[in-house]
């Protein structure tokens, strides 16, 4: 079994991937994937139907609707094309083999299709680009090249790559010079993916394989070694500093999986953390969030919130020892080391670390209207004078809760103080303070609260009359409570309340409800991120798309609701008023400023 799988993964298209040069790497499983869609969308939104104008289109083809017939039938038929357009399709960005000094941050977008009949490709690619241009293409290795339209077609029996280039003309290029730089550019790169072998390919990278999912729809993978520009391109003087620096996040790996599941879509990412980093994690996540924020969220209709448990202290010790350890091995990086000694002498990082803990969290909690104020100034023709207009307008305004745990109620108050003394906060209860002019501004007091341990910013007002914390039947669950502090950042969007409160709340105003808003009405239930402790050197991050039909075909859900609102939108586009162009008489006496 070990050897059939090793020979399966040698014929898959990873081979042609080469793993030291790889930004990135995405991959897609486009058959399984779209045949979770039911037939009469996938009747309806032919692959092939779209795939085939688009293809003619790079190619520069003959457009007519014979041949745009002609192409839809062989790529529906994928024996026709000699493509295999059943197995994964790989996806992956790298540096070119030649840095260009025009256009040093340029990258290659590979695109790599399975061949299953080189014969029968070559027709179809005559069929798409003339049987003269094919006849022309250019040999690197043991495959064929053209470069056309701005991209490489770079294919022999085994495999088909399409290379596109995010290079672009420089301002002092002349257009030649810049064809000549991408055509040498192709070239190079055609010379370079004949040069990859099993041995050098992502195939024999033992940290891509062990995250590789094969029931997932979408997967992403991405090297900081191969992110970080070549030393090559930093300055001379710069290059040791640079280089002990990079050491740092060198072989950081970060990957992610999407799937589309039965009432949810869901997307996991993993960072994957060298030595170093890995001790900066463990130090940075042992903080868990404070408890007594939960204390003060309404959970009645709460909408949305998000919280982050960080230690500041860990981070910063943790980091910068592994900063100095990285400078000292320069000469450059000894003399940054020995400036920031000095800075230390003058700053005392326990006072500071007293402040804030690391901890904070968000919430927003319902919606109010409220009615503010609004001047204009209008022009008496009889008085000869501006009169100032007021008027009572009504605004939304979402009631919200910003909480972070502190040290040092002392220190704190420092600042509290300040801004009393300064006219800025007024006092309106033991521990609570109000922001000067806010209230005129927008209508509501923004008030700072200072109560057992926590600090918060908040607009509703319910919460200083209850600075013991909320009933407890307005306050989250104790499992709920539980599973958040569990996590070192979770948050979360309730569509279904966002909905509701926006409907009462636009019914409120006259206004009316979007119709492309009720896709969401129908079908979503709640959006959720959870980034989980460190567990060795990885840390784990899921986000979930939550439907109302827990047995829903998520996927159809998410494509459906799409095009529905692309529907919309075209048909608001084609019942817009066209308009004469007349002149419109301003009302005799008065005019608007």
């Amino acid at each position: 079994m070990a050897t059939q799988l090793l020979v399966a993964q040698e014929k898959s298209m990873q081979q042609f991937i080469a793993k030291d040069k790889a930004v990135f790497v995405t991959t897609l499983s486009p058959y399984t994937t779209y045949s979770k869609l039911n037939d009469a969308t996938k009747d309806k939104y032919n692959v092939s139907e779209m795939l085939a104008p688009m293809l003619l289109g790079m190619a520069g083809g003959d457009m007519s609707e014979e041949n745009v017939k002609k192409v839809k039938e062989d790529l529906s038929d994928t024996k026709k094309a000699g493509l295999d357009t059943k197995q994964d399709i790989h996806i992956w960005a790298q540096r070119p083999a030649e840095m260009s000094e025009d256009d040093p941050d340029a990258l290659l977008f590979n695109l790599v299709i399975p061949v299953t009949d080189g014969n029968k490709l070559r027709s179809f690619l005559e069929q798409l680009f003339g049987a003269d241009q094919i006849k022309s293409m250019i040999p690197k290795g043991d495959a064929l090249n053209m470069v056309h339209n701005g991209m490489l077609i770079n294919w022999n029996k085994q495999r088909l790559i399409i290379t596109a280039s995010s290079s672009e003309k420089s301002f002092f290029e002349e257009r030649e010079e810049f064809n000549k730089r991408m055509s040498d550019m192709y070239m190079e790169h055609a010379t370079a993916l004949g040069a990859v072998t099993v041995e050098s390919s992502i195939i024999k990278d033992m940290d891509y394989q062990n995250q590789v999912k094969k029931e997932a729809d979408f997967s992403f993978w991405m090297d900081y070694n191969n992110v970080l520009p070549p030393l090559a391109q930093v300055p001379m003087q710069a290059r040791e500093l640079v280089g002990s620096l990079y050491e740092l996040i060198g072989g950081m790996k970060l990957s992610g999986h999407a799937y589309a599941k039965d009432g949810v879509g869901q997307f996991s990412t993993t960072m994957y953390a060298n030595e170093p980093m890995t001790r900066v994690f463990n130090q940075s996540y042992d903080l868990r969030i404070n408890k007594n924020f939960f204390k003060y969220v309404d959970n009645t209709n709460l909408m949305g919130m998000y919280s982050l448990a960080m230690n500041p202290k860990g981070f910063m010790d943790s980091y910068g020892s592994e900063v100095y350890k990285a400078l000292k091995k320069s000469k450059e990086g000894t003399l940054v080391t020995n400036m920031l000694d000095i800075i230390d002498i003058f700053i005392d990082e326990d006072e500071i670390y007293t402040l804030l803990k690391g901890d904070v969290m968000f919430a927003v909690t319902d919606i109010q209207i409220m009615d503010r104020k609004s001047s204009d100034f209008e022009y008496d023709e009889g008085s000869d004078k501006w009169e100032e207009i007021t008027t009572t307008i009504k605004e939304p305004m979402p009631l919200a809760v910003m909480m972070f745990s502190y040290g040092s109620e002392e220190n704190i108050m420092k600042f509290i103080d300040l801004g009393s003394n300064a006219s800025l906060l007024s006092k309106r209860a033991d521990g609570v303070w109000a922001v000067a002019g806010v209230k005129e501004e927008i209508g509501v007091d923004l008030f700072i609260i200072v109560k057992d341990g926590v600090l918060m910013f908040t607009n509703d007002e319910n919460i200083t009359k209850n600075l013991g914390g909320l009933p407890k039947n307005k306050q989250m669950s104790a499992k709920d409570i539980k599973d958040i502090s569990s996590y070192i950042q979770y948050g979360f969007l309730d569509a279904s309340k966002m909905v509701a409160t926006s409907k009462k709340t636009m019914k409120e105003m006259g206004q009316t409800f979007p119709e492309e808003l009720a896709v969401v009405e129908e079908n979503l239930s709640k959006f959720e991120i959870k980034t989980y402790a460190p567990e060795g050197n990885k840390v784990k991050t899921d986000m979930y798309l939550r439907f109302k039909d827990k047995d829903a075909n998520a996927l159809q859900i998410m494509v459906d609701g799409v095009l529905k609102i692309m529907e919309q939108k075209k048909s608001s586009r084609n019942d817009e008023p066209v308009y004469d162009e007349e002149e419109v008489e301003e009302e005799e006496g008065t005019k608007k400023l």
